[in-house]
This record gives structure tokens, sequence and C-alpha cells, in this order.
């Protein structure tokens, strides 16, 4: 047994404390050995050297810091708390750090600022872990969050997120890298199924950000075959598993409004009313009478006497499935007159049902919480997707039907009232020109705006929609793209 060998910077050291134990030749490869990397079997403690003091040392600090910053995001969750300093500021250090890293292989010190960068803005793009968890993951190399390829996707969205305000030198080529980076580091590895499916949703959003629908749509539909392929779809009240569920929702919410804004239907494998889902809404786990088909009890408002004390997740979930499923009545109801009337009559009243289903939910929702809530991001999408669910059920009607008419005009006042308010303003402005929010606003935006262009005296709120997607086009090609659109109906 060789207990010493010669580091590759020349100096010699001793092996690890696992190999001294094993009785295995130690390469001396830091932070961790190769036997220590490669073993299959559990390891007693961590790759650890006698003279390397200061790595454990400077581990002990990481782990501090992680700490503090797991307190303070958790802090961010009350919604009494007030920040007065912007949480999507990237300082002077953070900027030198981000200009001379090598995306090839990030430092410590890139990593924690590109995590930093990351965490605060990753919600608006489908991140549903925990938070303690996660950052516990990234301090361990073992960790799903290594082997999964996520932690790669985080360096690449935190980068993003950080130039879409500052100024980074070579920014383009190091996008580019830490992009083939992520895209590897996803596909070879999908034994962490939970973590496999958040690192696809986040490739998914990044893309469709950069306007590169195609591969958007690719990520998302793999997200969605591996939450299937577990039977994610499928789990029972007592599984008691909240990651696993936000995993599923996540994913089913963002296909169904990527389903209506590319008009494609990969939503409709659960089925139309999602029949085949039988995972609990998140949170309700220990509501022990929610066996069946969740979204149809909720299309069928079975537990309508339950009340609406849903969580902000699931409210997301639910005004996505009125999206869904109010885009899919009103291409039905534009040719019923194509159907045996006995069809025809039977789509009218779907149509009729689902009008009154979207108008109690629009009802129904909380306001805004502050802008401090950990939930704001997605509070405010849920209330705009709710109205926009509205004007996109009624377009068959919209300038041939008054009252309809007049239906989908309240639903687009509604949002601009909630775009003038002052938090709402101020997340925009944060939101890195765009880069920072999730895409599907631009679509939201041009729905909004197609509805208020056709009124003529909303000429002012039109303007105010048209100003807000400008102001957030300048980092999301797929905003600057659904802006131009609206501009030429101008």
């Amino acid at each position: 047994m060789a207990s010493e060998t010669h580091h590759p910077s020349g100096r010699i050291i001793r092996a690890c404390g696992n190999c001294r134990e094993r009785k295995t030749r130690c390469d001396g490869n830091l932070p961790t050995c190769t036997a220590c990397l490669t073993s299959i079997r559990p390891l007693p403690r961590p790759c650890q050297y006698e003279n390397t003091q200061t790595e454990a040392q400077e581990l002990e600090r990481d782990i501090r810091r992680a700490e503090a910053r797991i307190r303070e995001l958790e802090g961010q969750r009350d919604p009494d708390t007030v920040r007065l300093a912007a949480p999507y500021s990237i300082n002077t250090p953070s900027q030198n750090v981000l200009d001379s890293f090598d995306p090839n292989a990030p430092s410590l010190d890139a990593s924690r600022v590109l995590i930093d960068a990351f965490l605060p803005n990753g919600q608006s793009y489908g991140f549903f872990l925990d938070i303690s968890t996660f950052l516990a993951g990234v301090m361990h190399p073992f960790s799903p969050v290594h082997a999964s390829g996520l932690l790669s996707v985080v360096h690449l969205l935190g980068f993003y997120f950080s130039k879409s305000s500052t100024a980074l030198n070579d920014a383009d080529s190091k996008e580019n890298i830490l992009l083939s980076r992520a895209v590897s580091a996803t596909a070879q590895n999908r034994i962490h199924v939970v973590h496999s499916i958040q690192a696809e949703v986040l490739l998914s959003t990044y893309y469709f950000s950069s306007g590169r629908i195609l591969e958007g749509q690719y990520h998302l539909n793999t997200a969605m075959s591996i939450a299937v392929g577990a039977g994610y779809h499928k789990m029972q009240p007592s599984s008691r598993d909240d990651e696993r569920t936000h995993a599923f929702w996540t994913v089913y919410t963002l296909n169904n409004c990527w389903d209506v804004v590319l008009q494609s239907s990969s939503s409709v494998l659960f089925g139309l009313e999602g029949e085949d889902i039988e995972t609990p809404w998140p949170g309700q786990f220990k509501d022990q009478n929610t066996q069946g088909s969740s979204v149809q009890r909720f299309l069928h408002q079975v537990d309508a006497a339950r009340g609406y004390s849903d969580s902000a997740q699931t409210f997301f979930a639910k005004a996505s499935v009125l999206f869904r499923l109010s885009a899919v009545i009103a291409t039905r109801y534009t040719k019923r007159n194509e159907l045996p009337q006995e069809e025809a009559a039977r789509i009218s009243a779907m149509f009729a049902s689902h009008n009154t289903l979207v108008a109690t939910f629009r009802s129904a929702l909380p306001q805004l919480p502050p802008a401090s809530h950990s939930m704001f991001g997605i509070a405010l999408i849920t209330l705009v997707l709710a109205h926009v669910s509205a004007i996109q059920l009624n377009a068959p009607l919209f300038g041939k039907d008054a009252n309809y008419t007049r239906q989908s005009f309240e639903a687009a006042q509604a949002c601009v009232e909630i775009f003038a308010q002052p938090d709402v303003g101020t997340y925009f402005r944060q939101s890195g020109n765009g880069a920072r929010i999730n895409p599907m606003w631009g679509c939201l935006w041009k729905n909004v705006g197609g509805v208020l262009r056709r009124n003529r005296e909303a000429g002012e709120m039109y303007e105010r929609v048209l100003r807000l997607m400008g102001e957030c086009s300048g980092g999301s090609k797929l905003i600057r793209y659904q802006w131009g659109l609206a501009q030429q109906q101008s």
C-alpha cells in the first residue's frame, strides 16, 4: 500500500483517510481522490487528507454560508418581511468573479455567485425543489444535485440572469459553454428522477426565453416523460411526498400553458379533463378524500364545498387547467356548425359551463401578497392567467356577442389594473429586461393587448401593455417576438 503520492502540483501528500483505512492506492486528487469518487460502496467519511486542514476549514465556512443563505431565503417566505434591497442586483465583487471565471469548470466562488443569482428568480422558471435541501446538496459532491446535472443548469441560468442586467466579458461565449455543459450533464444521468425533472424543466424555460421553441418543447416533453414513467401522476394520498408532487404539478402546469401558446397537445396524454391524474394537488396529501382524478374533481366542482384554501402552486396549476381547456373548447365551439346537432348542442353546453367555472375561479382568487413574499411571482402570473382564460374562451364570440365581448374587455381591464400596481411594476422592472420572468408572459400580454386594441376607448390601456412588453423584451427573445407581433397589429 502506498501511503504517499505525488500531487500534480509536485508536492507530496499522504493518502486520504478512506484509502489508508482500506489500504488502497490514493492518487491525491483534490478535493476528492479518484478512488473515493468512483467507489460504489458507501464511504465511512468524506475524502479528507491530513495535511489539508484548510480544505476542511473552507468546507465548514461554505456550510456556514449556505446555512445563512438558507435562513435568508426562508425569511423571504414571510409575507410580513420587508426587504429594501433588490434581490436581483449583482454587486461589483460578483461581477468581477463572473468576468474572469472559467465556464468549463466554475470555481467555488463563481458557483456561489451563480447560485445566488439563480435562486431569487428560479421559481419563475419552474424551480420546485426545497431550497434548503438543494443548497445542502450543492455542498455534497455525491448528491443528486451534482449527479443529475442540475447544478450545471443552475450555473447556466445564474449566468443568464446576471448578464441580463450587467455587462460581462465574453458573455455569449461563456453562456454557450455553460449551455453545452448543462445539456450534456442532464442527458448523461437520469437515475435521480426528481432532480432530472427539475433540470429538464429549467432547461426548457431557458430555451423558450431564448426563442429556441423546438428545444424548449423537447426538454419539457422529456420532463413530462420522466414524470409519467415514474408514475408521478398516480401518486396516492398516503405517499406524502411533497417533492414528487411539486415535480409533477410543475411539469403539468407548464405543459398546459405551452400547449396553448404553441398550439400543441402534449397534455392530452392525461385526457381532456385530466382523467388519468390521481396525484393530489400540492399540499393536499393530508386530505384523504381526494381519491380519483384531481383535475376532474376540480372541473366538476366536486370539492367546491371545501372552499378555496389552496396553495399558490395549486392555484397556478388550476389556472393552467382552465387556460388549456378554454383554448380547446373555443376551438371546438368555432367548428360546432360543422357537427351534428346533438354534438353541437353538447359543445355549446360545455362552453357555457366552462365560462361559469372560469368566472367563479377568477372571483375566488386571493389578492396579491406583498412583493417580499416568496410566491409573489407565481400569484401574479396565476391572476393574469385566470383572466386570460376568459379571453381565450370568449375569442370565437368576441365582437359578435355583446355579453361575451364585454366579459373579454373586463378581463383585459382587470389585467391592466394589476399591471398598474406599484409592486407589480417593481417586479417587472427588476426582471432583467424580461430574462428573469417566465417567457410565457409575452403571450399573455399579447392576448390582453389583442382585446384592448379592438376597443376604441381603451387606447391608453393598450399603450400601457405595449410599453410593458417593450420594457421586458430586451432579455427574452420570445417576449421580443410577441412584442413585435403586437406592434404589427396595432
